[in-house]
C-alpha cells in the first residue's frame, strides 16, 4: 500500500505551475479518463463518426491545455532533473551496437 501511495503522489514532484493542469503524472491515463468522463453522459452514439468526433475533440482539448503550460528556464531545469532521476543516462561511453 505504501508503494501505491508513492506512485499516486508522483504528480506532486512536477513543477507547481503544472499541478492545476494535471491530476496524474500519466498524460495518457489522464486523457483516457477525460474521454471516459465525457462519453459516460451519452447513453449511445448514433454513428461511429460521432464517437470519433468526440474522441478527437477530447484529444485536441488535452493538447491545447498542455500547450498552455508556461515553461520558463527553472521549470525546464526541474523537469530535466526529474527525467534524469527516473531515467538516468547511460554510463557507457561506447555507442550501442
Amino acid at each position: 500500500m505504501e508503494e501505491t501511495l508513492e506512485v499516486c503522489l508522483q504528480v506532486l514532484r512536477l513543477p507547481e505551475a503544472h499541478h492545476k493542469r494535471l491530476r496524474t503524472s500519466n498524460l495518457l491515463q489522464r486523457t483516457f479518463g477525460e474521454l471516459k468522463r465525457r462519453t459516460k453522459v451519452i447513453p449511445h452514439f448514433f454513428t461511429e463518426q460521432a464517437a470519433i468526433k468526440l474522441s478527437f475533440a477530447v484529444l485536441l482539448a488535452t493538447a491545447s491545455k498542455w500547450r498552455g503550460v508556461r515553461m520558463d528556464v527553472f521549470t525546464i531545469r526541474r523537469i530535466e532533473e526529474l527525467r534524469n532521476e527516473f531515467l538516468p543516462k547511460s554510463t557507457s561511453d561506447e555507442p550501442a551496437a
